[in-house]
Parts: C-alpha cells; sequence; structure tokens
C-alpha cells in the first residue's frame, strides 16, 4: 500500500518515509488480514501516487478521491469521511467565507490540487506551500502564516490534541467520502478485494477505525 507522505496525523505518522501511525497503517492493515496477507507500506510523495499506482509498484492507496490523481484504477465505493478546512492562528481575523483569503498568502501544500479554492479564487490564490500537512501545521505554529489549508480530520485533531496551541478552524469548505484506488496491474485480483472491502464495510471496520482517532 502507499502511503503519500503529505499526511499528518490522524491520517499518518512517519518516521522519515516509514509509516508508524494513524489511519491509513489502520486500514491498510486491516485490508490485508482480510486478503490472508501481510500489509507493507511504501512513503512516497503524493505527485507519485498517481504513477507509482498505474505502473503496478503498489497494490492500493487509501483516502483519495478519483479527481486527486491520474490514472485507470479500481476505485472501492466511498468509505472514509473526508473535507477541507481552514485553519487559523487565533489571533487572525476570522475567515467567514472563501473569499476573504484573496491576495492573503495561506499554507498550501506542494502538488496538492485545491480544486475547489482554484477556480473561486483564480489568480488571487497565493499558495505558500509545504511539502506535507506537517510542514504546513509548523509554519502555521510559528506565525509564517496566519491561515493554512488542510483536511478535515487532520486540522480537528491537531486542534483537539493541543488547546495551547491556540489554532481554531474557520471554515469547512468541502464535505465527502474518500475511497481506495487499487492497481490494475496488482497481482491480487480485484474480486479478492472487493469482498475484503464489503468484509470490512458491513462488520463496521472502518468505524472502529476512525473511533479511535476522535
Amino acid at each position: 500500500m502507499l502511503a503519500p507522505l503529505n499526511h499528518a496525523m490522524p491520517i499518518a505518522r512517519f518516521s522519515d518515509t516509514q509509516l508508524t501511525d494513524g489511519i491509513l497503517k489502520d486500514m491498510g492493515e486491516l485490508m490485508a488480514a482480510k486478503l490472508g496477507r501481510t500489509a507493507r507500506f511504501i512513503g512516497v510523495p503524493s505527485r507519485r501516487v498517481g504513477l507509482m499506482l498505474a505502473r503496478g509498484e503498489a497494490d492500493g492507496v487509501c483516502l483519495v478521491q478519483p479527481n486527486w490523481i491520474d490514472g485507470e484504477f479500481h476505485w472501492s465505493v466511498p468509505l472514509i469521511p473526508t473535507g477541507g478546512v481552514v485553519i487559523a492562528r487565533t489571533g487572525a481575523p476570522v475567515i467567514g467565507r472563501l473569499e476573504d483569503l484573496r491576495g492573503i498568502r495561506v499554507g498550501t501544500v506542494a502538488g496538492y490540487r485545491y480544486r475547489y479554492i482554484e477556480p473561486l479564487l483564480g489568480k488571487d490564490f497565493v499558495r505558500d506551500d509545504a511539502p506535507s500537512a506537517q510542514h504546513n501545521l509548523r509554519k502555521l505554529l510559528a506565525g509564517r502564516t496566519q491561515y493554512a489549508l488542510m483536511e478535515l480530520s487532520t486540522a480537528a485533531y491537531q486542534v483537539r490534541s493541543d488547546p495551547a496551541r491556540s489554532l481554531r478552524l474557520d471554515i469547512t469548505y468541502e464535505n465527502g467520502m474518500a475511497r481506495c484506488a487499487f492497481s490494475q496491474k496488482s497481482a491480487i485480483p480485484y474480486a479478492e478485494i472487493k469482498r475484503a472491502t464489503d468484509s470490512i464495510i458491513a462488520e463496521r471496520g472502518i468505524d472502529r477505525i476512525m473511533a479511535r482517532y476522535r
């Protein structure tokens, strides 16, 4: 399973490029167990996910959407709640609508496609790219940016886990359900993967995983 390095907790925690904790690890291990296999995770930059999956260099990746990566894949049903949120330093002016970000430097993740915001703000979308959500958070905490765009569960987890950080969630701009994508060149027949996924859903395995991080 691919583990994109742009993620932070609760989605993923890395030691160098080795996935050590988080939703991606829990999901990959649960799916592997259903298939009678052992999960192995490959930490990769997010921009390489589609290419590696298309080449069959990994079997799958979770917490993605069809419009996030390029290529033809086997897609699971929607599985995991996801969304986008503006996270801010406590002293920064409150963002009441996305248009309030026009011309303001905002923390973003390099290579990530903000498909909802890019057409809305156009040339007034001023990105301040970081290598990952974790780096994005560090810039925010250091005062290098006042605002950042972050995955909803990641932002909520960071605010909840350390109230002393003085961060707040201003506006949620996108909600949805992420999926898992599987390589068409995988040695594991997709019919087996689908049965494993159906079993996980029926047993509420994903609900149990998500509950660990709330």
